[in-house]
């Protein structure tokens, strides 16, 4: 640390702002990955469940790029909390930027809660549309092929927001 005064309340002032740094880089980091982990987990159930993506990969991404930028790099920003001062100095061999509980509540508690609410609100849009959660179990292979009986929106389709009964070839 280097001062550049003669007032030692400037050691205070920069390892507050020491402290409110590393914690927001915490923050931000823990941000990403919970936010990263929400899309991986569609891919691994469409891949072991079978169900029908929601969306593309490329929607995906696109929404990935839109939506964790700004947030992350507000997080970055943000003020120090209350008590920073009051709690202990960090043990620089413990206490890492990444460490097992951040990953645990990105991955485990925070990605999870965020998935469990998209598949939430994507089984009750389909739902609507007349595929039962019980349909659409292993129904990726026939909904991608081109010529399955499984009934998908297209040029021509009613629009109308009644939902329509899908045929499927083999009734679960």
């Amino acid at each position: 640390m280097i001062l550049l005064d003669d007032n030692f309340a400037t050691i205070v002032i920069g390892v507050e702002e020491g402290r409110r740094i590393f914690d927001n880089m915490k923050k931000t980091v823990s941000y990403i990955m919970a936010g990263s982990v929400t899309t991986l987990y569609p891919f691994v159930i469409y891949v072991i469940f079978g169900f029908p993506l929601a969306i593309g990969t490329i929607t995906v991404l696109l929404i990935c790029l839109g939506t964790d930028m700004a947030p992350a790099v507000a997080l970055a920003y943000e003020k120090a909390e209350s008590d920073i001062m009051n709690l202990p100095p960090r043990n620089p061999k413990t206490d890492k930027l990444v460490n097992a509980q951040l990953l645990l509540r990105a991955y485990l508690m925070i990605g999870a809660i965020e998935t469990a609410a998209g598949f939430y609100a994507y089984f009750i849009a389909l739902n609507y549309e007349g595929f039962k959660p019980k349909m659409l179990w292993q129904l990726r292979v026939d909904w991608e092929d081109k010529n399955s009986t499984v009934h998908r929106y297209g040029p021509g389709d009613d629009w109308s927001g009644k939902p329509n009964t899908p045929t499927v070839l083999n009734t679960l």
